[in-house]
């Protein structure tokens, strides 16, 4: 029971962390420039740069939890060269996966959700966003839900895990709820393949792809379902 309120305690932490990041955006403002209007222009052009490290705030506490249960980072990630090809293309599935489960769920949502402005981005932003952007979250939030909690919660049955942090991995999105149906599929895909192959290798591969390429996506000028 420890380990369930312990896991709860991270997942509720971080859902709260991302339903507040706007206000602590402004906090840290206003605490550094008096008044956030007092902010380089800019600056609050650009807040978008900032998002990652909302995901490396996640990894640092994995790291930190996972160092203080005895469990070596090589050995939670499994980068090896002996499993990094099966990794690599288990990966690149999960990848394309992830992206074409993005398109649809936006496809059949736009109408009754909003849609993010994709395309009001600006090109430096959406590179940034596609490559820095697909990576932190792509080894911090997989350090955090299928690494960290894992194995917080490995007394509990690995479907119920597999589905608690995929659940748990969707609400971290919250803040565009449209995201939330494809999130939580790809959550469901990642833990899956971390359940099977015992290692993180192959979900920072697969979020990291999925990040990428919808950046990619975008930068190709490709549409956007509600967009």
């Amino acid at each position: 029971m420890r380990r369930f309120i312990e896991g709860f305690i991270y997942c509720a932490g971080a859902i709260a962390l991302m339903l507040f990041s706007g206000e602590l955006i402004v906090g840290a403002l206003d605490l550094f420039y008096g008044d956030v209007a007092n902010a380089p222009p800019a600056l609050l052009r650009n807040l978008i740069l900032i998002s990652p490290a909302f995901p490396l705030l996640l990894g640092f506490v994995a790291f930190l939890r996972l160092r203080a249960g005895g469990f070596g980072l090589g050995a939670v990630l499994g980068f090896t060269r002996l499993t990094i090809g099966s990794d690599l293309l288990l990966g690149t599935m999960i990848g394309g996966f992830g992206l074409a489960t993005a398109l649809i769920s936006l496809w059949l949502l736009s109408p009754v959700l909003p849609v993010p402005p994709f395309h009001q981005i600006p090109v430096p932003a959406h590179l940034y966003l596609a490559t820095i952007g697909a990576i932190v979250p792509g080894v911090c939030e997989e350090l955090f839900f299928r690494g960290m909690l894992f194995k917080v919660l490995a007394p509990a049955p690995r479907w119920l895990i597999v589905l608690g942090t995929a659940l748990a991995f969707s609400l971290w999105h919250v803040s565009n709820p449209i995201y939330l149906p494809h999130t939580f599929l790809l959550g469901l895909v990642l833990g899956a393949a971390v359940a099977a192959r015992g290692r993180l290798a192959p979900a920072i591969i697969g979020h990291t792809l999925a990040n990428a390429s919808f950046g990619a996506w975008i930068l190709a000028g490709l549409p956007v379902p509600g967009a």
